[in-house]
């Protein structure tokens, strides 16, 4: 089910509280909200965080009666934390206005957490093209490697592809608003430092990451880059070995399929 107006625990046992932060996202909104509707052996709540948007953004929203706040533009993760605020759902998440979900994805990430007692529970992405068009996969690390980076300052897999509990949101008093583009790195850094427990969901990807020239990743590199540098001073001082020696296992294990992803952008 969409929206935020049920409460937790009717109807599946299983509910995660979806915040998407939004600005002018209508080229891409439907497809999001679509794979999360398709969502299997959960009962996710959904709520629309927006900047200011001035295309259709809106209308969509009201078109599936989704719930909307409205913050500033400026911070992403400002959004993120008004949005789930607002949840009461025991898993919490984010998800950006052009990403999608698989319809397991969540039920996975979230059975497996349960089962296991995880506090952050994280999977394998695609990435995907601006028509949806499959590039390539990322394989992620197992936990005790996910995390040795993290600490050491590399975000060791993508933001659509987790989910946490809510306790690791209000114990780490949500995304740090200092960041504009690497907060959820400094967010699963700081869990990881606090000892939570990570899990990785087995099997197939889980989530769908749009790779774009109008993500703040691309758009703004040279900030983004003086983030991370400011993160690692903060909090990976003295790791710069293993973030080398980790980070370049990592793209090993991935050359292929970033190679891959490489000819598919060629064609």
């Amino acid at each position: 089910m969409l929206g935020a107006d049920r409460p937790a625990g009717q109807g599946d046992d299983a509910v995660l509280g979806v915040v998407i932060p939004a600005r002018d996202a209508a080229a891409t909104l439907q497809w999001t909200v679509l794979s999360l509707l398709a969502q299997r052996g959960i009962s996710v709540r959904v709520v629309v965080v927006d900047s200011e948007s001035t295309d259709g953004t809106l209308r969509i929203c009201e078109s599936w009666n989704l719930p909307v706040l409205s913050v500033p533009p400026g911070n992403m993760y400002r959004a993120v934390n008004r949005g789930m605020t607002t949840f009461e759902t025991p898993w919490l998440t984010y998800l950006n206005s052009d990403d999608l979900v698989y319809a397991d994805g969540y039920s996975r990430l979230i059975h497996h957490g349960e089962a296991g007692g995880f506090d952050v529970v994280y999977g394998d992405v695609d990435f995907i093209d601006w028509q949806g068009r499959y590039l390539y996969s990322q394989a992620t690390f197992r936990p005790g490697l996910a995390t040795r980076l993290l600490v050491a300052g590399v975000m060791s897999f993508a933001q659509p592809a987790a989910i946490f509990r809510r306790d690791v949101f209000d114990r780490l008093r949500g995304f740090d608003e200092r960041f504009r583009y690497i907060a959820d790195h400094d967010f699963y850094s700081r869990a990881a430092s606090a000892g939570f427990r990570f899990g990785k969901a087995p099997g197939p990807p889980v989530a769908a990451f749009r790779v774009h020239g109008g993500q703040l990743s691309t758009a703004s590199k040279k900030a983004l880059d003086v983030e991370k540098e400011q993160r690692r001073r903060e909090g990976a001082r003295g790791l710069l070995v293993t973030r080398i020696g980790l980070g370049l296992l990592w793209q090993m294990r991935n050359s292929a399929n970033y190679w891959a992803g490489f000819k598919r952008r060629r064609a």
